[in-house]
């Protein structure tokens, strides 16, 4: 089994670098092509909320991430019945929390004074209300939409996951561009109504597909939703929920700190500097990715000796990145230079310290995957607890004492405690099988 789980693991990782050099080639074509068709202002404001509202997922109240060890483990188990049951209580709960979301966030559109948050003069962007109420709407959709990526992980299909999320960039990106020979007035409506409604096009095609055929035994259905696994879910998913909201706050709020602190011309700027930097972030999370179910269903079968080895082998790996980081950081003026040319000015101090940031974040990544995949996060549910409560008051200021790279010196500092935690977290247990096999 150890075998037929590693080949699962390596195909999941070359599948999904194959996808994700697809999304990284369009997520590069994409900056210029946003910044040819948007204003400087109009694009920051568009990143802001186009981060923002998706951050907003992190509010599923941790149901995505509870479904992920529960259904991972009826998969284990070859218990097809309880994995339909898992998947359509998850469903009828993320409905519920859909709904409750959307009218939440509604209100606070109403009554919050945007101009002041994102420190931007509104008449600038024409149509911003109806762009954030269509943003909300489509984004409820597809909170639900997005529940099939769990079902695809659980399954270890990541690849496939990653190929779904390559088609909605691709279409967002493609249509933007050919609106990008229409200069009109309402570009900014326009550019993110497409950025939320492509997406969820593309994910109610493949749930529906996918439930047609290939988990046809495992679709949804009312009569399949259970009362104690609704509660279940809503118990283990609470843990994951509030390291969510503190993730949210660290990474999700960074666009708008930078907008509040500097206005909405340098959230452009932090903006390219992190799409670039973070690429080491998106082609280590292929890596990852797998890992979490891999763990949980190597754990049910007792098959410790497998999560030593793949731990081991991806330390190394993990120290090699380190070398591509810096590469990187010193070839970033040359890369921008071409890339977006005199279009913005990107300090290389801020470069260096995104780098930074990033060889801390896929450290913690490998380690947070083990924990998250035994499902004993409590040490590590304070510790980003601290770090959330920590974040804001940290990056103001470090923004008044180191300007723009403040952000990114805050981000490297709360995200240092979740790895060293996770790593104690891990010898821990590996002490614990370790003695227990002693035992045995």
């Amino acid at each position: 089994m150890s075998q037929e789980r590693t080949r699962r693991f390596l195909l999941n990782v070359v599948g999904s670098y194959a996808v994700k050099i697809g999304s990284v080639s369009i997520s590069v074509i994409t900056v210029p092509v946003m910044l040819g068709y948007l204003s400087p202002a109009e694009y920051g404001v568009w990143l802001t909320l186009s981060t923002t509202v998706l951050w907003l997922a992190a509010f599923d109240i941790g149901l995505s991430n509870g479904l992920k060890n529960r259904l991972t483990e009826s998969f284990a188990a070859n218990d097809r019945l309880a994995a339909k049951k898992y998947i359509s209580s998850a469903y009828l709960l993320v409905v519920g929390v859909s709904g409750a979301l959307v009218a939440l966030v509604l209100v606070l559109v109403a009554i919050l004074d945007w101009a002041k948050i994102l420190n931007v003069n509104l008449g600038e962007i024409r149509n911003f209300y109806p762009a954030v109420i269509a943003a909300v709407l489509l984004f409820g959709v597809l909170f639900v939409l997005k529940l099939l990526s769990t079902v695809l992980l659980s399954d270890q299909k990541a690849a496939l996951q990653s190929f779904v999320e390559l088609i909605g960039n691709a279409m967002t990106t493609l249509s933007v561009y050919l609106l990008s020979f229409h200069k009109m007035e309402q570009r900014f409506f326009l550019v993110t109504l497409l950025t939320f409604a492509i997406p969820c096009v593309v994910y109610s095609s493949f749930t529906i597909g996918l439930f047609r055929g290939w988990y046809k035994d495992l679709a949804p259905a009312l009569a399949s939703v259970s009362k104690s696994i609704c509660t279940d879910l809503l118990k283990l998913g609470s843990k994951f929920f509030l390291i969510q909201i503190s993730s949210l706050v660290m990474f999700g709020s960074t666009n708008v700190v930078v907008s509040n602190i500097f206005g909405p011309d340098q959230v452009a700027v932090y903006g390219v500097a992190s799409k670039y930097m973070t690429l080491p972030i998106m082609a280590f999370s292929m890596l990852t990715l797998p890992l979490w179910t891999a763990i949980t269903e190597a754990l049910t079968r007792g098959d410790h000796d497998w999560i030593q080895r793949i731990i081991r082998r991806m330390a190394v790996l993990w120290g090699a990145s380190l070398i591509g980081i810096s590469l990187m950081v010193i070839l970033s003026p040359w890369v921008f230079h071409h890339w977006i040319g005199d279009k913005i000015n990107i300090p290389f101090s801020l470069i260096a310290w995104i780098g930074v940031y990033v060889a801390i974040f896929n450290g913690a990544s490998i380690l947070q995957q083990f924990v998250y995949g035994t499902g004993d996060v409590k040490k590590l549910l304070w510790t980003s607890l601290s770090a959330g409560v920590a974040f804001l008051p940290l990056t103001y200021g470090s923004c008044h004492l180191f300007g723009i790279n403040g952000i990114a010196i805050s981000l490297s500092l709360v995200t240092l405690p979740l790895f060293c935690v996770s790593g104690f977290q891990y010898w821990q247990a590996m002490k614990k099988m370790s003695n227990a096999q002693s035992n045995y």
